[in-house]
């Protein structure tokens, strides 16, 4: 290698090229004078350093200004921001407390080719209370919650189970069931306990309806009891889900077929003729009401028709629980009010006193009543249960006790009465108060004829006897000054006022409509105990109580 003498402006401490670039080894250095740039591995260098090929720095790199990387990949073991530290395939946060942030610009998103997994069981959270994800996009059917997975099936149907498959409970205040314009609220009742069922304005929804031959009705909620007393010849008990009604024993009753077989009673009619004139025929077996008219009443007892008149001055005496009382004279007004819950109405001869709603009580589950037939109708929550009579049955519902009904048996023969009293076929007998009786054959017409201030008329089935209300007396004389004395009964269609004075000599009563004396009711006040209507109260274990009318 030859060395040549160096001379010249090379030997100044800055070396001047004078315009000239300077290469060694060809482009192994290259100095791009004009440019002023340098080139390793290149002689056509494009920026202030050109390297061409690996760098190796075995110190360490201090930019100042930015790193841009156009084409290939940089490979390096470890990065150093100050604030991050990239060390292979882990990049740690140096500066404490300080979060790490990826920001995609404008619309961009940040796509993760992997699984996201916590680094630690249990610690780190994904959002939090005050920065929480939008919407969260799932393609699986699975969140699992501590253990506990929420899911959807094949269906499309949710489904809340533990990690074995076993369904699990959903604890809230209310669940709505539903969309549109009726979806139904079912909760948990905070003064009963026991579960409702309501519609979206909180109105209730009842499980169950009662509803008897009088087309009155019951509303029963869910967790309530209802009670179905028997009366007049009929019980009824309960077996597990079985409810028996039992009626009478009528073994011991005649039947039609039996009477007729006898030769008793044949299908000859009877005809009843008012004092009109105008009459109806009855055939054997048929039903005849005889109905009181202004002031007369009628009561059957056995085989004796009492036809009574009223005493209109007396009227009717309505008693409370209390035993104080009002006497209403004939043509006065009574109104009955209805308090706590209870209200009145009148419509023509019915008066209707209506109970609170008890819309707001439910059962949990459906009834299933079966019949002796073995079938059976199950109803759902807010169905209605009609329970008709039929045959000399009937239905009636009061509160939460429905009561059925049976025939009143006590103005039929019974068997033996009908072979020991029945001696003459084809006959019927009447008997005035004198006990002057007349028989009168079968097909024949019977007509009631009026008396003094008594007239007859007959509609259909039914004959009504009317009474005169007034009778004129202008004066009453006596030759005994101190009193007058009447013998007979005596009727006053009017008031009796006595001046103040008293009246004296009356008998100890003995019916309903006969006045008393003050001994006999000091002595009934005495000695009185509330009975008879009440309510029995029952829970779910059957037992129960009845208070009084009165009571507390």
């Amino acid at each position: 290698m030859a060395i040549g003498r160096i001379s010249g402006s090379v030997l100044k401490s800055n070396l001047t090229r004078n315009g000239v670039d300077l290469a060694f080894e060809t482009n192994l250095l290259y100095l791009d004078v004009t440019n002023s740039r340098v080139g390793i591995g290149t002689s056509e260098p494009i920026s202030a350093l050109h390297v061409n090929g690996n760098t190796t720095i075995t110190g360490n790199l201090n930019v100042s200004g930015s790193v841009n990387f156009e084409t290939s990949a940089l490979t390096i073991d470890t990065l150093n921001t100050g604030a991050l530290l990239v060390e292979d395939n882990k990049i740690t946060g140096l500066r404490s407390n300080e979060n790490i942030e990826i920001t995609p610009s404008g619309s961009g998103v940040i796509t993760v080719g992997g699984s996201i997994l916590p680094s630690a069981n249990i610690t780190y959270n994904l959002g939090s209370s005050s920065y929480r994800f939008n919407q969260l996009w799932l393609a699986g059917s699975t969140i699992d919650l501590g253990g506990t997975k929420l899911s959807v099936n094949e269906l499309g149907d949710f489904e809340v189970k533990d990690s074995g498959g076993t369904r699990k409970n959903i604890m809230a205040s209310s669940i709505m069931l539903g969309t549109g314009a009726n979806p139904i609220k079912i909760s948990k009742s905070h003064t009963t306990g026991k579960l409702l069922i309501q519609e979206e304005d909180n109105s209730t929804i009842p499980a169950l309806t009662v509803v008897g031959d009088d087309s009155s009705g019951t509303h029963f909620n869910l967790g309530e009891t209802f009670k179905i007393a028997g009366t007049r010849n009929l019980s009824t008990t309960m077996s597990g889900d079985t409810l028996t009604i039992t009626g009478p024993d009528l073994s011991s009753y005649a039947t039609q077929s039996y009477v007729t077989s006898q030769g008793y009673i044949t299908n000859s009619t009877i005809t009843l003729v008012g004092d009109d004139s105008t009459g109806t025929t009855f055939n054997a077996g048929e039903t005849i009401k005889i109905a009181g008219g202004s002031n007369i009443t009628t009561s059957v007892s056995g085989d004796t028709l009492t036809i009574n008149g009223s005493n209109p001055a007396q009227g009717i005496t309505f008693l409370g629980d209390d035993s104080t009382g009002t006497a209403i004279a004939d043509g006065g007004i009574i109104q009955i009010i209805g308090t706590q819950n209870i209200t009145t109405a009148v419509n023509g001869e019915i008066i209707t006193i209506t109970g609170p709603d008890l819309s707001s009580y439910i059962t949990n589950s459906s009834i299933t009543f079966v019949g002796d037939d073995s079938t059976g109708t199950t109803l759902n929550t807010g169905e209605t249960l009609k329970i008709a009579g039929t045959r000399n049955i009937t239905t009636a519902v009061s509160g939460d006790t429905l009561t059925i009904t049976g025939p009143d048996l006590s103005s039929y023969a019974t068997q033996s009465y009908v072979d020991s009293q029945v001696v003459a076929a084809n006959t019927l007998t009447i008997a005035d108060d004198s006990s002057t009786t007349s028989a009168i054959d079968l097909d024949n017409t019977v007509q009631f004829l009026g008396g003094n201030n008594i007239s007859t008329t007959v509609s259909g089935s039914t004959i009504t006897f009317i009474g005169s209300k007034n009778i004129n007396v202008n004066s009453i004389t006596s030759d005994d000054s101190s009193a007058i004395q009447i013998n007979d009964a005596l009727n006053v269609a009017g008031n009796i006022n006595v001046q103040g004075n008293t009246v004296t000599g009356l008998a100890s009563p003995s019916s309903a409509s006969d006045a008393a004396t003050k001994d006999y009711v000091d002595s009934q006040l005495s000695s009185y105990t509330p009975s008879g209507s009440g309510i029995t109260f029952v829970g779910d274990d059957s037992t129960g109580d009845t208070i009084l009318l009165g009571d507390t």
